[in-house]
């Protein structure tokens, strides 16, 4: 009896609905009839993958085997992106590099640095000019002018650390690198990064410059380096082959006295580099902490900075000792090395006379060289507690 009374109810709230149903506009007996439909108005669809502008880095010829190469631009984003099509998805994800390869090789050279302009009014501006073309080419205002005055306003030489702790000052992360190579640049180069490196400038005297490309020959190797500076590329890029170069930042002081002592050799700026390595390499710390220590007293005696010329005080005074044994010790490392040559032109001579002499020569300047490397590591190590000591002096008057 209950399941009789609940189907009754059942059909009679189905009637009930259907009569509801058909009386409802749209949902006549002829559902597809004019009469009875609801007309929707047509909606016309914007194709959104139209709007799409994406950016892909512009190449400009320069010459039949060299191109610029742009750096990439970062997308805008929109609070709604549109959908790219397939086309435009590849363009976006092409590389940043083109690279055109003749028989007689290929050059690369990364955009906006070859016709830059750059004036300083000041005396050996060589580190600011090549800051100022950084600056530059990656996008960041800031005056050459500007970066002459809080760097080297009395134009003497720019220490490599005051170079790496005024671009990290400015937004641009840079390490200091030793004994690098050729195709270490290159790589710089094809990552769309410039370096700055340390040259003569061919009496002696040390040189900054901006390298931003480079050229290699139909077997691959590196034929020449492009670059933007105060002495040979004032105005434009300025091409210098590979064998000049590498003899000149071989040894940036040239074959003078101080350029056998310094140890600045194949000395490199790193822009955006490893973040594992220390901003200044170890093997310089005697060099790096004296050369910064003249830097910052007369940059701070010259702007009137207190706390710089404390700082570079407390490096100069505390890296003496340092300085002393790390120098030393580029004595018996010189003989040693002398030796050993000597010993070795003799060892590959006949006669037993001659393999005896060679021998013990070459030992002999083994232990010469082991007893400089072990001095110029404490004096390297002494150093670097007088550049700790100086920084933190210089922290201390808010540097």
């Amino acid at each position: 009896m209950k399941k009789s009374t609940n189907l009754h109810f059942l059909l009679i709230a189905i009637l009930v609905l259907g009569s509801f149903i058909a009386l409802s506009p749209g949902f006549a007996v002829d559902p597809f009839s004019s009469e009875n439909t609801i007309t929707v108005d047509q909606i016309i669809q914007r194709d959104d993958s139209k709007v799409v502008e994406t950016e892909t880095p512009p190449v400009v010829t320069v010459s039949k085997n060299e191109v610029i190469i742009a750096p990439v631009k970062q997308p805008t984003t929109d609070p709604e992106p549109a959908k790219a099509t397939t086309e435009e998805k590849k363009e976006v994800a092409a590389p940043a590099k083109v690279t055109i390869a003749t028989e007689a090789g290929y050059s690369k050279i990364l955009e906006g640095y070859e016709e830059q302009s750059i004036s300083i009014d000041g005396d050996n501006y060589c580190g600011q000019f090549a800051m100022s073309s950084v600056f530059k080419g990656l996008g960041i205002d800031k005056s050459p002018q500007e970066t002459y005055k809080a760097t080297n306003p009395s134009g003497i030489f720019t220490a490599p650390p005051v170079i790496v702790g005024y671009l990290n000052k400015n937004g641009v992360k840079a390490q200091q690198r030793q004994n690098c190579s050729l195709e270490d640049i290159a790589k710089k180069i094809d990552a769309g990064l410039p370096v700055m490196v340390l040259v003569d400038s061919g009496d002696g005297t040390p040189h900054w410059i901006c390298i931003y490309g480079y050229t290699r020959d139909a077997s691959g190797k590196i034929a020449s380096v492009r670059m933007r500076d105060s002495y040979w590329g004032t105005s434009s890029g300025h091409e210098m082959d590979a064998e000049t170069f590498t003899k000149a930042w071989k040894q940036p002081f040239g074959d003078t006295l101080i350029g056998k002592i310094a140890g600045y050799s194949n000395l490199m700026i790193d822009i955006n580099g490893n973040s594992t390595w220390p901003a200044t390499p170890f093997a310089t710390a005697t060099e790096d902490n004296m050369a910064s220590g003249i830097n910052e007293v007369v940059t701070g005696w010259t702007n009137r900075d207190w706390g710089q010329l404390a700082g570079g005080a407390a490096k100069l005074i505390n890296g003496i000792p340092g300085a002393v044994i790390s120098i030393g010790s580029r004595l018996p490392t010189t003989l040693g090395n002398s030796l050993t040559n000597w010993g070795k032109e003799k060892f590959g001579n006949s006669g037993i006379g001659n393999k005896l002499l060679g021998g013990a020569a070459i030992a002999g300047g083994s232990v010469l060289q082991a007893g400089g490397w072990v001095a110029n590591q404490v004096g390297n190590a002494a150093s670097s507690v007088a550049k700790a000591i100086g920084n933190g002096i210089g922290r201390l008057f808010g540097r």
